[in-house]
């Protein structure tokens, strides 16, 4: 059959592929028209579908190919996911050790309108430099310290606003004028202390009691014994040890060695 060189099947009304050989591919339209349906690589011809077996090894070639790809982007996928929670791990764990202390384990010990750096000097002084003699217990918090703070009216001579005001004299020496400007200056450091502070401090014993006056009636809040502290995830945290601020003259000032001063941009 290969020897052939002409071939004629026209009208004969066959099926299926002709004979993959040069005389086939050479032969005219002419000389096979008029079968049934036959195929293959000839003039005027339809290519025949590939073989049954062909299919199927195209289809397991698909199948491999899927079977390699899909396992190793599954794993690269793995990877990166591993990679980014360790870095994310990783970046709280170096916030973590980046703060001075754990914002839960603080105590208040803000005074408005004094220098809390120098009432910090005050009290290393008082314990001579937290001297072991002056400590009086050591809990879950911290140390705890015994010092005698110099008296508060060395700082603010008028005293508090309920002095005054219950006092006949000094009542009338104070004006109309100078109460507005202590309702401004409380309202003033109630507003840093909300909005400034980090975290920010809810006072929640704001008296006259713990209202203090300068010689030039400025006021100043003080006294954050029921203090909260608002967390920024949470409306509801609260730090309490007592009463920390002035304190009266004479009094004793127990203080934790963890000290939580209002971290703002702004000196206090």
């Amino acid at each position: 059959m290969l020897s052939l060189t002409t071939v004629d099947i026209s009208s004969n009304k066959l099926q299926g592929p002709i004979p993959d050989i040069k005389a086939f591919h050479n032969a005219s339209f002419e000389a096979l028209r008029d079968n049934m349906g036959i195929c293959g690589n000839a003039s005027g011809l339809k290519p025949c579908n590939l073989p049954t077996s062909s299919k199927i090894v195209k289809r397991k070639s698909n199948k491999l190919v899927l079977l390699i790809v899909l396992p190793l982007l599954g794993s690269l996928l793995l990877v990166f996911v591993v990679i980014g929670a360790l870095f994310i791990l990783y970046k709280r764990a170096r916030k973590r050790n980046a703060e001075p202390e754990n914002e839960q384990d603080r105590n208040i010990f803000t005074i408005l309108g004094h220098d809390g750096k120098k009432m910090y000097e005050n009290i290393v002084e008082a314990t001579e430099e937290f001297n072991s003699n002056y400590c009086i217990g050591e809990g879950g918090y911290g140390t705890v310290y015994k010092a005698v703070m110099p008296t508060v009216y060395e700082f603010f001579e008028r005293g508090s606003l309920r002095k005054i005001i219950t006092s006949e004299e000094q009542a009338i020496e104070f004006d109309w004028m100078r109460r507005l400007n202590v309702v401004k200056g409380v309202g003033g450091a109630l507003s840093y202390l909300h909005h400034s502070c980090s975290p920010p401090i809810i006072h929640r014993d704001i008296t006259s009691n713990n209202i203090l006056l300068d010689l030039e009636y400025e006021a100043h809040v003080t006294d954050f014994g029921t203090a909260r502290l608002l967390m920024p995830d949470s409306s509801n945290w609260t730090s309490f040890a007592g009463t920390f601020g002035y304190t009266a003259p004479g009094a004793y000032l127990y203080f934790n060695i963890k000290l939580l001063m209002c971290n703002s941009e702004d000196n206090i």
